[in-house]
Protein backbone atom coordinates (compact mmCIF):
# COMPACT_ATOMS: atom_id res chain seq x y z
CA UNK A 1 0.00 0.00 0.00
CA UNK A 2 2.88 2.38 0.77
CA UNK A 3 4.27 1.91 -2.75
CA UNK A 4 0.90 2.85 -4.25
CA UNK A 5 0.79 6.03 -2.14
CA UNK A 6 4.38 6.89 -3.08
CA UNK A 7 3.54 6.64 -6.78
CA UNK A 8 0.39 8.70 -6.25
CA UNK A 9 2.43 11.45 -4.57
CA UNK A 10 4.83 11.68 -7.50
CA UNK A 11 2.04 12.11 -10.08
CA UNK A 12 -0.56 14.06 -8.09
CA UNK A 13 -1.16 17.27 -10.08
CA UNK A 14 -0.08 20.40 -8.20
CA UNK A 15 -3.04 22.35 -6.88
CA UNK A 16 -5.57 19.58 -7.55
CA UNK A 17 -7.74 17.79 -5.01
CA UNK A 18 -8.24 14.04 -5.23
CA UNK A 19 -11.32 12.36 -3.78
CA UNK A 20 -11.25 8.61 -3.34
CA UNK A 21 -14.72 7.12 -3.50
CA UNK A 22 -16.01 3.78 -2.27
CA UNK A 23 -16.91 1.62 -5.26
CA UNK A 24 -20.46 0.29 -5.42
CA UNK A 25 -19.92 -2.58 -7.88
CA UNK A 26 -17.38 -5.20 -9.00
CA UNK A 27 -16.14 -2.91 -11.79
CA UNK A 28 -14.77 -0.49 -9.20
CA UNK A 29 -17.26 2.18 -10.19
CA UNK A 30 -18.79 4.84 -7.96
CA UNK A 31 -21.64 7.31 -8.39
CA UNK A 32 -20.53 10.67 -9.72
CA UNK A 33 -22.15 13.75 -11.20
CA UNK A 34 -22.05 12.05 -14.63
CA UNK A 35 -23.21 8.58 -13.55
CA UNK A 36 -21.24 5.43 -12.75
CA UNK A 37 -17.51 5.82 -13.40
CA UNK A 38 -14.17 4.42 -12.21
CA UNK A 39 -12.45 7.79 -12.55
CA UNK A 40 -13.38 11.36 -13.39
CA UNK A 41 -11.48 14.60 -13.89
CA UNK A 42 -13.30 17.86 -13.23
CA UNK A 43 -10.97 20.56 -14.56
CA UNK A 44 -13.29 23.46 -13.78
CA UNK A 45 -12.90 22.58 -10.07
CA UNK A 46 -9.40 21.05 -10.24
CA UNK A 47 -10.78 17.79 -8.83
CA UNK A 48 -9.97 14.18 -9.64
CA UNK A 49 -12.37 11.52 -8.40
CA UNK A 50 -11.37 7.86 -8.36
CA UNK A 51 -12.29 4.66 -6.58
CA UNK A 52 -10.27 3.97 -3.42
CA UNK A 53 -6.68 3.37 -4.51
CA UNK A 54 -5.98 0.00 -2.93
CA UNK A 55 -4.43 -2.07 -5.75
CA UNK A 56 -2.64 -1.77 -9.10
CA UNK A 57 -5.90 -1.52 -11.04
CA UNK A 58 -7.24 1.42 -9.05
CA UNK A 59 -3.81 3.09 -9.06
CA UNK A 60 -3.89 2.82 -12.85
CA UNK A 61 -7.22 4.68 -12.99
CA UNK A 62 -5.80 7.41 -10.74
CA UNK A 63 -2.72 7.71 -12.98
CA UNK A 64 -4.90 7.79 -16.10
CA UNK A 65 -6.82 10.76 -14.70
CA UNK A 66 -3.54 12.44 -13.70
CA UNK A 67 -2.39 11.83 -17.27
CA UNK A 68 -5.19 14.02 -18.58
CA UNK A 69 -4.07 16.84 -16.29
CA UNK A 70 -0.30 16.39 -16.69
CA UNK A 71 -0.60 16.06 -20.49
CA UNK A 72 -2.37 19.44 -20.59
CA UNK A 73 -5.69 18.17 -21.89
CA UNK A 74 -7.54 20.96 -20.09
CA UNK A 75 -5.03 23.76 -20.68
CA UNK A 76 -6.85 25.46 -23.57
CA UNK A 77 -9.61 25.18 -26.13
CA UNK A 78 -7.03 24.13 -28.75
CA UNK A 79 -6.99 20.67 -27.19
CA UNK A 80 -10.59 20.22 -28.33
CA UNK A 81 -9.26 19.95 -31.88
CA UNK A 82 -7.51 16.68 -31.01
CA UNK A 83 -9.48 13.46 -31.44
CA UNK A 84 -10.84 11.93 -28.24
CA UNK A 85 -8.78 8.80 -28.95
CA UNK A 86 -5.59 10.90 -28.88
CA UNK A 87 -6.47 12.28 -25.43
CA UNK A 88 -7.28 8.82 -24.11
CA UNK A 89 -4.17 7.25 -25.68
CA UNK A 90 -2.01 9.91 -23.99
CA UNK A 91 -3.69 9.31 -20.62
CA UNK A 92 -3.35 5.53 -21.00
CA UNK A 93 0.35 5.70 -21.91
CA UNK A 94 0.95 8.17 -19.08
CA UNK A 95 -0.55 5.66 -16.62
CA UNK A 96 1.40 2.73 -18.09
CA UNK A 97 4.71 4.61 -18.00
CA UNK A 98 4.08 5.95 -14.49
CA UNK A 99 3.39 2.48 -13.10
CA UNK A 100 6.43 0.98 -14.78
CA UNK A 101 8.63 3.86 -13.57
CA UNK A 102 7.33 3.15 -10.07
CA UNK A 103 8.37 -0.49 -10.35
CA UNK A 104 4.87 -1.93 -10.83
CA UNK A 105 3.66 -3.98 -13.73
CA UNK A 106 0.34 -3.14 -15.35
CA UNK A 107 -2.14 -6.02 -15.05
CA UNK A 108 -2.93 -7.67 -18.42
CA UNK A 109 -6.63 -7.15 -17.88
CA UNK A 110 -6.02 -3.44 -17.36
CA UNK A 111 -3.91 -3.16 -20.53
CA UNK A 112 -6.56 -5.01 -22.51
CA UNK A 113 -9.22 -2.65 -21.19
CA UNK A 114 -7.09 0.39 -22.07
CA UNK A 115 -6.69 -0.78 -25.67
CA UNK A 116 -10.42 -1.54 -25.94
CA UNK A 117 -11.25 1.91 -24.56
CA UNK A 118 -9.05 3.67 -27.12
CA UNK A 119 -10.61 1.54 -29.91
CA UNK A 120 -14.07 2.59 -28.69
CA UNK A 121 -12.99 6.25 -28.81
CA UNK A 122 -11.76 5.80 -32.39
CA UNK A 123 -15.11 4.25 -33.35
CA UNK A 124 -17.00 7.17 -31.76
CA UNK A 125 -15.27 9.60 -34.13
CA UNK A 126 -14.99 7.64 -37.40
CA UNK A 127 -14.24 10.73 -39.50
CA UNK A 128 -11.29 11.87 -37.38
CA UNK A 129 -7.75 11.12 -38.55
CA UNK A 130 -5.81 9.11 -35.96
CA UNK A 131 -2.05 9.05 -35.47
CA UNK A 132 -0.04 5.93 -36.14
CA UNK A 133 0.78 5.67 -32.41
CA UNK A 134 -2.90 5.69 -31.45
CA UNK A 135 -3.75 3.06 -34.06
CA UNK A 136 -0.83 0.84 -33.01
CA UNK A 137 -1.88 1.06 -29.37
CA UNK A 138 -5.52 0.29 -30.14
CA UNK A 139 -5.11 -2.41 -32.78
CA UNK A 140 -1.61 -3.82 -32.31
CA UNK A 141 -0.17 -5.54 -35.38
CA UNK A 142 -3.44 -4.98 -37.27
CA UNK A 143 -3.21 -1.20 -37.06
CA UNK A 144 -2.65 -0.68 -40.83
CA UNK A 145 -6.10 -2.13 -41.54
CA UNK A 146 -7.60 0.87 -39.73
CA UNK A 147 -5.85 3.69 -41.57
Amino acid sequence: MTKLRDIMTVHWPHGWVVYERTPINSKGQFKSVVGLVAGLTRPELKIIEVSDVVCRETLYVFLHECGHVNCGHFASDDEESLPLAQHEYEAETYAINAMRAGGLSVPRKTLKGAREYVRKCIEEEPDRIQTKEVLKFAYGSRWRQHC
